[in-house]
């Protein structure tokens, strides 16, 4: 386990669920759009901690935390990233539209499996 994260080595030893992390969330990379440029490799294996200020302990949370957002952007938030905080943040309505871009372009039939849906 010498190559795996430590918040990953963490999860694997403390176990799951907790009160906190029923599921563990995770950003594992993105799909190249011009809405997401300029995050790359930094954005990969990131477990995702709050999405719009709301607390993420299972993915039917994202659900609801990206039905609102703050003053018109998604803001994700990640566990700590070479010792700071890393956060995303994107336009709404940009971001809702590349996501239907994103699922057509890609063959992809729905942005969540069907017990999320």
């Amino acid at each position: 386990m010498d190559s795996v994260p430590p918040e990953f080595t963490s999860i694997y030893y403390d176990g799951l669920p907790s009160e906190n992390m029923k599921q563990v969330v995770l950003l594992s990379h993105v799909i190249t759009h011009g809405i997401n440029e300029g995050y790359g490799a930094e954005c990969e294996n990131l477990i995702v901690r709050k999405v719009n200020g709301q607390t993420i302990s299972e993915m039917k949370d994202l659900i609801t935390a990206f039905q609102k957002p703050v003053q018109g952007r998604h803001i994700i938030e990640f566990d700590r990233v070479l010792d700071s905080d890393y956060q995303i943040i994107m336009d709404a309505d940009k971001s809702k539209q590349a996501t239907e871009e994103l699922l057509k372009q890609n063959s992809i039939p729905s942005d969540r499996s069907d017990d999320l849906k």
